[in-house]
């Protein structure tokens, strides 16, 4: 079972990030699977957890791996194959902040996957895994949320 435990940060320069109330918890293996991935590589690592809670990698086909990620389209439509013909559904994107910030950065956010999908939006660290909500609202002085540990 994780640890849900709430948190608050200024991200008054990023007024519609917020860290998400979490309605159901991931499982320590995902969770400690996505801390994993963050620890054992200096780039980052993105890609999809299933309603299984599966996680399926999707290769980073950005030229500065290291503070950024751009699902490779080849592989993100092969991760997409995948899970839905399996049967499966795709619930988050993930990706990792090998350097420890648990924060999104500015690109993070533009590249926010479209709000109607529906998905979670976790960021691990090697120590932490947050979720995020884009809150399309007028700016707000504050985000709130759930850190994930296991």
């Amino acid at each position: 079972m994780s640890t849900e435990i709430r948190a608050d940060f200024d991200v008054s320069n990023k007024p519609h990030v917020m860290l998400a109330d979490v309605p159901d918890a991931l499982p320590v293996s995902t969770v400690n699977s996505l801390k994993l991935a963050a620890r054992k590589s200096s780039s980052e690592v993105c890609g999809f957890i299933t309603n299984r809670y599966d996680i399926v990698y999707v290769k980073n086909s950005h030229p500065e791996p290291d503070a950024n990620f751009i699902m490779d389209a080849i592989d993100y439509k092969r991760a997409i194959e995948q899970i839905y013909v399996g049967e499966d559904k795709i619930i988050g994107v993930f990706h990792t902040h090998p350097g420890g910030s648990p924060h999104p950065s500015m690109n993070d956010i533009k590249g926010w996957p479209n709000e109607q999908l529906g998905w979670r939006y976790l960021i691990a660290t090697p120590d932490e895994v947050y979720e995020y909500q884009y809150k399309n609202q007028p700016a707000q002085g504050a985000m709130s949320g759930i850190r994930i540990n296991d």
